[in-house]
């Protein structure tokens, strides 16, 4: 009778380990989600597909315009000042897909970088980070995170 009781009490453990697992990752997702914002046509994802816990991801979001950056609460217009601050974060995230031998998947365009523009940052430090970049030229949110 001990054994069936510990059994059920291990089983009853493994199920609370497992839902608090898929609700930390769905709260993890909806995040991340909710920054990149609905209404886009195409996108671009390149995931670290090789690591577990230090990881890299670069994506593309294409849109047909600005309206919701205009509009949401998370993203803020470029000012001169900004810029260096998301160069910078933007070639810490070159300098790691060089060592990782990613290149190929990164094709951040500096040059596009200016004041009207809409990010949004997540973290500061150089080693863990997210970052929201959406060029009103080209329409295009950029979105790169870094955990090492």
């Amino acid at each position: 009778m001990k054994k069936i009781i510990k059994a059920f009490i291990i089983f009853v453990l493994i199920i609370i380990l497992f839902v608090l697992f898929i609700t930390l990752y769905s709260s993890i997702m909806v995040n991340i989600n909710s920054k990149i914002l609905k209404g886009y046509y195409k996108s671009e994802e390149y995931w670290d597909k090789n690591s577990f816990r230090d990881y890299l991801d670069y994506c593309k979001y294409f849109y047909k315009d600005d309206s919701k950056f205009k509009t949401n609460d998370y993203y803020h217009r470029v000012t001169k000042d900004d810029i260096e601050k998301i160069y910078n974060h933007f070639k810490e995230i070159e300098r790691w897909m060089k060592i990782q031998n990613r290149l190929n998947e990164y094709d951040f365009d500096y040059a596009k970088i200016s004041v009207g523009d809409y990010y949004y940052l997540d973290g500061g430090s150089y080693d863990n980070y997210t970052i929201y970049f959406f060029d009103v030229e080209s329409k295009v949110l950029y979105y790169a995170h870094i955990n090492t």
